[in-house]
């Protein structure tokens, strides 16, 4: 799944059941804890590309402190 919310790329394609997914947790409160475009993950390859791959979201009053992804 790729989205502009949680890469630095300029564009991103994205299918339906991404955009689906973030719309239901932005209506559900939740918001994205990741720093945007931030790696969590160095490929095994040998080209060692970066990827994040590991996303981080929450709702409620632990949001207070999360990096705004609005």
């Amino acid at each position: 799944m790729h989205h502009l919310l949680w890469t630095n790329q300029d564009r991103v394609q994205h299918d339906q059941e991404t955009t689906e997914m973030v719309e239901w947790l932005t209506q559900h409160g939740f918001r994205l804890i990741n720093i945007p475009g931030k790696a969590t993950y160095l490929g095994h390859t040998r080209n060692r590309s970066l990827s994040v791959l590991d996303l981080t979201f929450a709702n409620g009053p632990t949001t207070q402190n999360a990096y705004p992804s609005d």
